[in-house]
């Protein structure tokens, strides 16, 4: 799942620290959130625009719903903190509510363990 969220003006310093801190001192509690809930891959990346910065987040789940629900119960006290920073970065949780029908539009592709066959009927 892929979404796209705004910063708040002055707060891409605020980014970086918690990028710094997810992935020095406080690593092992980031990773152990993310099995806790379902996520096997995150990737989150600045996308500076002309209206302010936003952060793309991608992440990988067998079953998005269920880990948006997970991340929205959660009362672990990491799931707290990280939660609390993301409200104060970009002003809301963007994972509480419902999936938008944006999140499935568009394409994803893995590299299948060997070429697909061509169609008997020709190229399309």
């Amino acid at each position: 799942m892929t979404r796209t969220v705004p910063l708040l003006p002055g707060k891409p310093l605020a980014w970086q620290q918690l990028v710094e801190e997810l992935q020095g001192p406080r690593l092992r509690e980031y990773e152990a959130s993310r099995r806790r809930l379902g996520i096997t891959g995150e990737v989150l990346r600045i996308d500076p625009r002309p209206d302010g910065d936003h952060v793309i987040v991608h992440f990988e789940t067998a079953d998005p719903e269920r880990t948006r629900k997970r991340w929205a119960a959660s009362e672990h006290p990491f799931d707290q903190w990280l939660r609390e920073r993301i409200v104060e970065i970009h002003g809301q949780d963007p994972w509480i509510g419902p999936a938008t029908s944006y999140e499935s539009a568009g394409l994803a592709w893995t590299v299948p363990p060997q070429l697909t066959p061509e169609r008997s009927d020709g190229p399309r």
